[in-house]
């Protein structure tokens, strides 16, 4: 039983880790938005927008303003900055 569930998880992770370096490839190389998409959220700003879009685990934010113009690709946990 424990040799199921490790291979459960184990199948569950590679899964993700793929995925997530499909979502880089396309966000570094085409410039598209992740495959999953779990909120989407759009800050308007008078220079421009701020494109964010949250995956499983990682966030995808394309900056298109004045003041910066890219991208970051990392974890949740990072915030869109509010200059």
């Amino acid at each position: 039983m424990k040799k199921v569930i490790s291979t459960i998880i184990t199948i569950i992770l590679i899964a993700w880790v793929g995925m997530m370096a499909y979502d880089y490839y396309r966000a570094s190389s085409k410039n598209e938005p992740p495959v999953i998409i779990l909120k989407e959220e759009k800050h308007e700003y008078s220079d421009g927008y701020v494109q964010e879009y949250t995956g499983l685990g990682y966030k995808y934010i394309v900056y298109r303003r004045a003041s910066r113009n890219g991208y970051m690709f990392g974890g949740f946990w990072i915030k869109v900055e509010e200059k």
